[in-house]
């Protein structure tokens, strides 16, 4: 198994209600799903807060695997998460 992993994530906004959801899937250099996480947000004012959410979330919980992770755009990721 390749030691990089890759997060690919995602958010969503709906500026008529504010609310949104964030996602992520984290897979290993193999292309393998190794864990992936998603949630609801509110009140949110613009796209970006779903977007930077995604990211957060993927990050934290990549770290949880205490291995090389490599977001895909040449920035580090950390953290710990809790999707399933």
């Amino acid at each position: 198994m390749n030691e990089k992993m890759k997060i690919n994530s995602d958010g969503a906004f709906t500026a008529d209600t504010g609310e949104g959801g964030w996602g992520y899937v984290i897979r290993d250099g193999d292309g393998m799903v190794l864990y992936a996480g998603a949630g609801n947000l509110m009140r949110l004012t613009e796209a970006t807060q779903a977007e930077v959410r995604a990211c957060l979330e993927g990050a934290k919980a990549a770290a949880a695997w205490n291995g090389k992770c490599d977001s895909g755009d040449g920035f580090p990721s950390a953290g710990a998460g809790n999707g399933k």
